[in-house]
């Protein structure tokens, strides 16, 4: 019965993988690289060139822009072009899946066949471990050629004499196609010496010269690449200097970022690694060919934390074999009983990790369900209202609305630093980019240098407080806001250009200008918030709180792109609806997820009829979220809540580190005559003394 089951499961779970992978990538687009590749596309297809003069950048950038991943530079345009961003999001989830095959390929290519339970499971750790970096970007397709090259070259060293130069060949033309859509060409040769490096004989020298030719051929083969035979610059590009230490993924890992209990995708490549370990305690041998493609996969992710998905892929074939070494190893010890504990932990695990990185990449992405560009991720609405400027105008970009922007104006309008960071960007470009984004006068110089007369950046950034004193504001996108320098013909003056809220109460004072505003942002292209700032409107300027959750519930599927204003607009929803339970949650869920200004909701008069005993939590959760950096006016409020709750503990924590601060609260005498403890009741008097002949802060 039990080798019924798992016989079943073995042949449904390879299909339920790929299946899983491809519901995973069913999302919007959601990451601006696509863009700049997007822009290289149209560029090296008008060209007829790998290298293209700057296609969208300031004019001062006049070095030609090298599309190094040009073949998917092309393909991307290509598929947009036929079809639209919507399928080019339907190319990622087919690549996604054809990734997640091939990686069932490859672990049954090293495991023992009959051992078809253990080999989906392993396949399963590869294929949570590379979801990281499934995005519509090259790595998918090296998602799909690494395990197949893993394959080919394996293949390659068991194959006889006669058979070996043919298969060679393939291998050279497959790193040469390899060169023209991903950097990763680079570990082809290291990855066949790998495979077939051995012990020479003096019956082998014909085979060597063979693998020698095959060699050198590979090597050669990396200089078809847009770089030519500067392939060592394109290399150091991604791991020196200053710029990669300010890009996410380009950051070199460190220890906490190893640690899988922060990450389901680091705990599956953990995994990877100590099923190999486990095998070569278990058989007594290295599996060391295996082991060195372990290692090298490591060695990458100690460059930078992006190549998780890559150590992944290199440890597969340790963690197959050593699969097959230790399910022959139980196999004779362990009866019915025993099998059917290790596929139910083996399950359980599975299971658990399927779901952890579902929830991740959840939180990660924008939901899945959708194609096409996430609603609102994007400056999209911008080019409308930058139709007027002259041809050649500078538009200050930050570095996610630059390569989005840049594509949308097709070069009419010129752009700042990009994703291109630093293959075409260098470290000073990209770090007096940072600067300008941070500093108000820089900023101000940045503008001047570069003759500046618009901009478009993160509604959530420094940059856009320091842009709103000096600009007129032309459009408010959900994420992003427009600024020009010379007033547009209708500028947005009741819209807050920055920040998690759109409409504040002052709004309400001017409801003609409001609703002009309002249809300035329809009539831009953006009717989904447009609706949302009407709603928004109504609950701050004393509307229907019921009929503007309803409304909330629709745009529910494009909260993402509100960031923490949707949350906090449907807590006071439900706080006007007098939905406080619902409320408090909320604000307490948005505290999680680092909205530390959702706890500002408390002092709105809609929560005037809020039972204390749930501000006293959402406070709670504030300090929790902050500790020691929790505001102290916030703690004297949450000290004095919980002295009228009667938590006598929760009242004298907070209310003495507000007085060693020189704060008074009325906590503080509550404790001072209702505390159980003498010692604290006389501890608070005497604070009460000291506040009291200190002068007031």
């Amino acid at each position: 019965m039990l080798v019924r089951i798992r016989a079943r499961l073995a042949s449904l779970l390879p299909a339920g993988l790929v299946l899983y992978a491809g519901v995973l990538a069913w999302r919007p687009l959601d990451e601006a690289d696509v863009f700049f590749h997007l822009t290289l596309g149209r560029a090296v297809l008008r060209h007829g060139a790998r290298m293209v003069p700057e296609p969208t950048a300031f004019t001062d950038f006049t070095d030609p822009a090298v599309a190094a991943e040009w073949g998917w530079s092309v393909l991307s345009y290509a598929v947009q072009r036929l079809g639209g961003f919507s399928a080019l999001s339907l190319l990622g989830v087919l690549l996604s899946m054809a990734a997640a095959f091939t990686l069932l390929r490859l672990v049954r290519g090293y495991a023992n066949a009959e051992q078809r339970f253990i080999q989906v499971f392993v396949a399963l750790l590869v294929i949570c471990a590379v979801q990281a970096r499934v995005a519509v970007r090259p790595q998918l397709l090296l998602l799909v050629g690494l395990p197949v090259y893993l394959l080919l070259t394996r293949s390659y060293a068991r194959a006889p004499l006669p058979q070996r130069l043919r298969l060679g060949l393939g291998l050279v033309a497959g790193v040469v196609v390899w060169a023209q859509f991903h950097g990763s060409f680079v570990l082809a040769p290291a990855i066949f010496v790998i495979q077939v490096a051995r012990r020479p004989s003096a019956a082998e020298r014909a085979t060597l010269r063979v693998d020698g030719l095959i060699l050198l051929l590979l090597l050669m083969a990396m200089g078809t690449s847009a770089y030519g035979p500067d392939i060592a610059h394109f290399i150091g590009s991604h791991a020196a200097g200053d710029a990669p230490r300010f890009v996410a993924e380009m950051a070199a890992t460190t220890w906490p970022m190893l640690d899988p209990a922060a990450s389901p995708f680091v705990a599956a490549y953990w995994l990877l690694l100590l099923t190999g370990a486990a095998g070569i305690v278990i058989a007594r041998s290295l599996f060391w060919r295996e082991l060195l493609l372990s290692a090298l996969g490591g060695a990458l992710l100690a460059t930078a934390n992006r190549f998780v998905s890559e150590a992944a892929i290199l440890a597969v074939p340790l963690a197959a074999r050593a699969s097959t070494v230790i399910a022959a190893h139980l196999q004779p010890i362990a009866g019915v009983a025993q099998q059917r504990v290790v596929v139910g932990l083996l399950t359980a695990l599975g299971t658990g990790l399927l779901w952890s990185t579902a929830s991740s990449m959840h939180e990660l992405r924008w939901p899945v369900g959708r194609l096409g560009l996430g609603v609102g991720a994007f400056p999209t609405q911008a080019p409308g209202v930058l139709t007027g400027l002259p041809a050649g105008t500078a538009v200050f970009t930050d570095y996610p609305s630059s390569a989005p922007l840049g594509f949308l104006v097709d070069g009419r309008l010129r752009t700042f630093v990009d994703g291109r960071t630093p293959l075409y960007f260098d470290d000073t470009d990209f770090a007096v980019e940072r600067e300008m984004l941070r500093d108000g006068q820089a900023m101000r110089n940045g503008l001047a240098r570069y003759h500046a007369r618009a901009a478009v950046v993160r509604r959530d950034s420094q940059a856009c407080v320091e842009l709103a004193r000096l600009w007129p504001v032309a459009l408010v996108e959900p994420l992003y806001t427009t600024f020009v320098a010379d007033a547009p013909p209708r500028p947005l003056t009741t819209i807050r250009p920055c920040g998690p809220r759109y409409v504040e109460t002052e709004s309400c004072a001017h409801p003609s200008l409001l609703g002009a505003d309002i249809a300035v942002v329809r009539a831009s292209g953006a009717p989904e918030l447009a609706h949302f700032l009407r709603i928004e409107s109504v609950l701050r300027c004393g509307g229907d709180a019921r009929s503007a959750l309803g409304a909330l519930a629709a745009l529910a599927p494009s909260a993402r792109a509100y960031g923490h204003a949707f949350g906090r607009v449907r807590a006071q929803a439900l706080m006007q609806a007098s939905r406080f339970d619902e409320a408090a949650e909320l604000m307490i869920e948005l505290l999680r997820s680092g909205d530390d200004g959702a706890v500002n909701l408390l002092r709105t008069s809609t929560a005037g009829g809020m039972p204390l005993g749930l501000v006293a939590r959402v406070l709670m959760a504030y300090v929790k979220e902050k500790s020691d950096d929790t505001d102290v006016g916030v703690r004297a409020v949450l000290a004095d809540v919980c002295a009228r709750i009667g938590d006598v503990e929760c009242a004298r924590f907070n209310a003495a580190r507000v007085a060693v601060r020189g704060r008074r609260s009325e906590a503080l005498q509550w404790i001072a005559q209702h505390h159980p403890s003498a010692r604290v009741r006389n501890d608070a008097r005497r604070w009460l003394e000291l506040l009291s002949a200190s002068p007031a802060p």
